[in-house]
């Protein structure tokens, strides 16, 4: 049954658990996405994709089993990922205070807007500035004369 988000937004969120299902069967294609990002972005500019991941997502409330499977799937493609949990210590309690309806909280916008907060956003730029300054996350380094050549090839269409 599809998401009915105007139906569903007054009982507090557009992706009941009751209505919103994701099979796993079509991960496939979200995950040929993003592999094929990842191939692009080491044919053109030989850097490999990283990926900052929003897990334990309580805008999509119950559907955290997911984050396993993203995860998972991440780890055997060789896609590098550093999971929301992982960037910021003390994350995961949003998760848990919106399983018991407690919807205040301290890294998200609001209870309808999931999106990062300043905080958040602080917070994660400090982690993957400490990432890059380490140098676990390395530039790339992009030709000058193949940059030009793809310009050019731009301008051209």
């Amino acid at each position: 049954m599809p998401v009915n988000v105007i139906d569903d937004f007054p009982y507090g969120f557009a992706s009941n658990v009751d209505y919103a299902k994701l099979d796993f069967n079509e991960t496939k294609l979200y995950f040929d996405i993003v592999k094929r990002i990842d191939d692009e972005l080491k044919r053109q500019y030989q850097a490999p994709l990283h990926i900052v991941l929003w897990d334990y997502d309580v805008h999509y409330i119950f559907f955290d089993k997911y984050d396993e499977l993203i995860k998972r799937n991440f780890s055997q493609m060789g896609v590098k990922f550093y999971s929301t949990s992982e960037m910021i210590e003390d994350y995961t309690e949003d998760f848990w205070r919106a399983k018991r309806g407690d919807f205040h909280f301290k890294y998200r916008v609001g209870r309808y807007d999931t999106h990062p907060n300043a905080l958040a956003n602080e917070k994660i730029a400090k982690f993957l500035a400490q990432k890059i300054k380490s140098g676990e996350i390395k530039a790339a380094k992009i030709d000058k004369n193949l940059q030009n050549k793809k310009d050019k090839d731009e301008k051209a269409k």
